[in-house]
């Protein structure tokens, strides 16, 4: 059994190893992390067999009446490979940026997310979803639609399956773009302002972040499909889906905010942190140099004591101002604002089929 990094260590990924899927890994080293193995237990279960249980009992397949359902468990089997890339990258990063190097509690850097955030995510999921069968559509409809499949599929495969992967993603997206960005700006991390790029050497944390929002823009746009999908091949499959109303387009449109929101949270926190700590540092060595001054204040008087030593310190003074506010180049942010400005374009065009 190959060990996870403790930045790696998903919630799910500890309970598969308490239940045994280390033996399961050491009898078949094919395996894949146990958090991809369910992604594809999940589809398999939803696409396969409910769908044919559901033909065997006179039922018509959800794809067959519903062809975009088929987004869901697509992006459900996609979830656990985007999460464990994710992490993957998480730990690169670290690396890159000599995290140990460059704050005196590198630990705190090891958790990407905290697991009560996990837990949170996962009990909202499966409360939604079970709200959802007991209260707004209810055990008659739900049979009555597509029999004991459709129950499966409701009361297990929603909130055990698509729950639990979900908040996996969610968990690693939110722990890049909000506890990540949080624990820089409010440790003793250091900027390497000798960067020759001018990014304070975070370049690598700025573009997880970018990869961890466009894999947030790809959900939002399935996100739009699964919403107006059905709608708009109604007449191609005679299916009884309506257009989508007010409700659901106010819905995506605050998924979409919180989206933006967690981005431009993420990026200003660094951002903070980056413009703290060169004011800090700048301030820091005009008060040396100035001690190396006579009548530093009066342009016409003043006189250098130590030329050499001045000269050391305006050049530390260039690179500190040489490095830029943000961790983001020029094509990053142009990337990040089509991300921005795409769901919600899909989301116009989808609605106005």
């Amino acid at each position: 059994m190959v060990a996870s990094t403790s930045s790696t260590f998903t919630l799910f990924e500890e309970i598969a190893y308490r239940l045994g899927y280390g033996k399961l890994e050491d009898e078949i080293s094919i395996l894949p992390h146990p958090l991809i193995s369910w992604g594809i237990v999940v589809f398999f279960v939803d696409v396969v067999v409910l769908q044919v249980l559901k033909e065997f009992e006179g039922y018509q397949a959800t794809f067959f009446v519903n062809p975009t359902w088929l987004i869901q468990p697509v992006l459900g089997l996609l979830a656990p490979f985007v999460v464990v890339y994710l992490h993957t990258r998480y730990d690169e990063v670290l690396q890159n940026i000599d995290v140990a190097s460059r704050t005196s509690d590198p630990e705190l850097f090891e958790r990407l997310c905290p697991r009560k955030i996990r837990l949170g995510l996962y009990a909202v999921l499966a409360s939604y979803a079970l709200y959802q069968f007991i209260y707004n559509i209810g055990v008659g409809t739900v049979t009555q639609v597509g029999g004991l499949s459709e129950l499966i599929g409701v009361t297990v495969v929603l909130p055990l399956g698509y729950g639990i992967l979900f908040a996996e993603f969610l968990a690693t997206y939110i722990g890049i773009l909000v506890f990540f960005p949080r624990r820089i700006r409010r440790t003793d991390f250091k900027i390497n302002f000798l960067d020759p790029e001018g990014l304070g050497g975070l370049r690598p944390a700025g573009e997880l972040m970018k990869s961890a929002y466009y894999f947030v823009v790809f959900g939002l746009i399935g996100f739009a499909s699964m919403l107006y999908g059905p709608s708009i091949i109604n007449n191609l499959t005679s299916s009884p889906y309506e257009a989508p109303g007010l409700i659901q387009d106010v819905l995506f449109t605050l998924v979409w905010i919180l989206a933006i929101g967690t981005m431009v949270y993420g990026l200003s926190q660094i951002h903070w942190f980056m413009k703290r700590a060169k004011r800090r540092e700048l301030t820091r060595l005009d008060r040396e140099a100035r001690e190396l001054v006579e009548d530093p204040f009066d342009m016409e008087r003043f006189e250098i004591r130590n030329k050499t030593e001045y000269d050391e310190l305006r050049q530390r003074m260039e690179y500190i101002n040489n490095t830029q506010e943000y961790p983001t180049t020029f094509t990053m942010w142009v990337q990040i604002s089509i991300g921005i400005l795409l769901p919600k374009a899909v989301q116009l065009v989808l609605s106005s089929v």
